[in-house]
């Protein structure tokens, strides 16, 4: 269904039953509602009544909002902060990492970091195929920003092609501490745990 065809729907489809409301919430399956510009919302006001034109401008926003909350929503089970041993957070990172989920994940991660009063930080790179320089400077800020909370991180998982990525790109890699795989990196935290303790 076309914007015009939505615009005619709402316009003259007064006479198929319903809430005016309900007819345009149909126009969701188009999802042409989270794509309306505010200057096309006004233009509509012009073709129906006053109160058809505050159900839809209240729709439009309602929608904004569900899809807002639905993204963010997203992007949190995408990125989670778990704690995985008492002192031990672990975050798995999954797919190509932009800008936006870094400043999210490192948000999530301090904020962790800060209430659970953990002293270690595992990023398990396992499912993460590509890593650009930007990410590569995202990944190293939160490794900087968790030990000045007291927290050491540790990377684990990095792919060959990652690796490979990180060295010819030229990111330092000298305040990193990497291991193999998860379980590598968990064995370690532990152990320093243990012997901090003992």
């Amino acid at each position: 269904m076309s914007k015009t065809q939505c615009w005619e729907f709402m316009k003259c489809g007064r006479e198929t039953g319903g809430t005016f409301a309900e007819k345009a919430m149909s126009c969701l399956s188009c999802q042409f509602l989270q794509n309306v510009k505010d200057e096309e919302r006004d233009a509509f006001r012009f073709l129906v009544t006053g109160r058809e034109f505050e159900e839809v401008s209240s729709l439009i926003s309602t929608f904004r909002e569900l899809t807002a909350r639905q993204e963010m929503t997203i992007r949190e089970l995408s990125m989670p902060v778990l704690q995985i041993w008492e002192g031990i957070l672990l975050t798995p990172l999954i797919g190509v990492i932009d800008s936006r989920q870094a400043v999210d994940v490192m948000e999530r991660v301090l904020n962790s970091v800060a209430s659970s009063n953990s002293r270690y930080v595992i990023l398990d790179l396992t499912g993460v195929e590509i890593v650009d320089t930007k990410t590569a400077d995202h990944l190293i800020k939160i490794v900087q920003a968790s030990e000045i909370l007291g927290a050491r991180c540790v990377l684990t998982g990095i792919q060959p092609a990652v690796a490979q990525t990180l060295v010819e790109i030229g990111v330092d890699l000298r305040g990193l501490r990497t291991v193999r795989n998860l379980e590598a990196g968990l064995r370690l935290c532990l152990r320093e745990i243990r012997a901090g303790a003992a």
